[in-house]
Parts: structure tokens; C-alpha cells; sequence
């Protein structure tokens, strides 16, 4: 018998040995479950008209959906960056978190939501509120937030970068970019 062919053959075995024994078998019960989704918001994006942001009363920004995209609103009139806007305002109409906690105390310093960090406030097309969300602090590890609606003892870790995105609307409003000249009309 060959030689080099039995050592190929070993190989093979031991290549398809070792994958079988280090890939989990889907049907088995061992297999991983993905973590059921806890609901915190469940809007559809289209039903929100405006969102008002607010760290505190003289500290807000507010954007409002018009025919053609969005708008800013407040704290000054400009036309808003929909490419920004239009998914973090889709992500917090639809927020999931990954924990629920029910606070021992009504002490809800620790979470950093007395007061919230920011407030966003949603209202539908005849301004009426959807919902209003309290954003507290990050959680240890740094890797969510957490979030509690006004009026409800529930505190939800979330773990949604959108969340950071509309904070930064504080420092850096999302307005429309200026848009690129045409390459064809010679500079002046």
C-alpha cells in the first residue's frame, strides 16, 4: 500500500472527526437559542411626525417630518440630513432591549435617569404623544444604555447605537449637506 496515500487518508478522517465533533448539531437541544427580544418601543416609523430631544428646558433639538424629508426645527430652521435622522428616528420607534430590571428602590440614580440623561419625546402627525423615553447613564461595561418610559417603573437595557447618535445631536445638529458641485461647471 501507498504510503502517502494512507497519510492523505488520515488527514481527511481526522479533518472530518474533528468536524463533527466541534459543530453543534442544529437539531440538537443543546444548540444555542438567540435571546427572545424584549420590546420596548414598537411604533411604526412612518406614524412619527416629530421628535423632540431635550437635555434640559433651554438644551433641546426638534425635527419634524415634511413631505420631502426631514426638518429641524428647533433649536433654529434648517433642512435636516434624512440619511441621519430618518434611521435613528426608525430605530427608537422600534427600540429592543436585552434586559429588563425592576428597580428594588424608587432611587433610580444609579441608572443615571434622575434626572434622564436626555429625554426623547415622539408625536404623531396631529401632535399627539406617542411615547416619551427617559435615557439614563451606560451600564458598567459601557456597552448599553439604560432607558425607562416616563410614568413606568420598568428599566430596559439597550444596547442601540442610535440612541448615541441622537445625543450627538446636542453638539452637532443633522443638518442636510451642502451638496458637491457639478464636475462639469468650471470653477469661478
Amino acid at each position: 500500500m501507498n504510503v502517502r496515500m494512507t497519510i492523505v487518508l488520515a488527514v481527511l478522517c481526522a479533518a472530518v472527526a474533528g468536524y463533527l465533533y466541534w459543530v453543534p448539531d442544529p437539531n440538537s437541544e443543546t444548540a444555542a437559542v438567540d435571546a427572545p427580544k424584549i420590546t420596548v418601543t414598537n411604533t411604526d416609523s412612518k406614524a412619527v411626525f416629530t421628535v423632540t430631544v431635550s437635555k434640559t428646558a433651554d438644551n433641546t433639538v426638534q425635527v419634524a417630518r415634511k413631505t420631502d424629508g426631514w426638518q429641524i426645527v428647533a433649536p433654529q430652521q434648517l433642512s435636516g440630513d434624512t440619511i441621519v435622522i430618518g434611521p435613528a428616528v426608525a430605530a427608537v420607534a422600534n427600540l429592543a432591549a436585552t434586559s429588563v430590571i425592576t428597580p428594588t428602590s424608587s432611587d433610580l440614580s444609579g441608572y443615571g435617569l434622575v434626572p434622564p440623561q436626555f429625554t426623547i419625546v415622539t408625536l404623531d402627525k396631529n401632535q399627539k404623544p406617542i411615547d416619551t423615553l427617559m435615557i439614563g447613564t451606560r451600564n458598567p461595561s459601557g456597552g448599553a444604555r439604560y432607558v425607562q418610559h416616563a410614568g413606568d417603573a420598568k428599566v430596559y437595557l439597550v444596547n442601540d447605537g442610535s440612541l448615541d447618535t441622537i445625543e450627538g445631536w446636542f453638539t452637532t445638529l443633522p443638518i442636510e449637506p451642502t451638496p458637491l458641485p457639478d464636475v462639469t461647471t468650471p470653477a469661478p
